[in-house]
């Protein structure tokens, strides 16, 4: 009996689907580093813009919501209510994940901010 063709070896592979979706994320991750890059810098421009947030916005002990730490220098923090906390209680959706199944009748997740 004749070898198998290099070919029929690898289209027998099973792992053969998880090697090309391997490389597809490696083709994709040069991209994945700039995008990470840009969100990087988008931040930190954020960050250089935001105001200064007013006394009413500290967090004490009770509030209904959670908080955030900011670090100031000598290792001192402040705690600030967290925003996302506030709009939830005020009937804001976040975050809205659910599932929905896609054209080949695989479950996808998805999220709505």
């Amino acid at each position: 009996m004749a070898a198998a063709p290099a070919q029929d070896a690898v289209a027998q592979n099973p792992d053969q689907e998880l090697c090309d979706l391997a490389q597809r994320l490696q083709a994709l991750l040069p991209d994945y580093n700039a995008a990470v890059e840009r969100n990087v810098a988008l931040w930190q421009e954020y960050e250089k813009r935001m105001p200064d947030r007013g006394d009413v916005l500290r967090w004490r002990p009770g509030d209904p919501v959670g908080y955030v730490i900011e670090r100031l220098a000598g290792e001192r923090c402040l705690t600030w209510c967290n925003h996302y906390d506030i709009e939830m209680l005020r009937g804001e959706v976040q975050f809205d994940w659910s599932l929905k199944t896609g054209k080949r009748g695989r479950v996808l997740c998805t999220a709505g901010i």
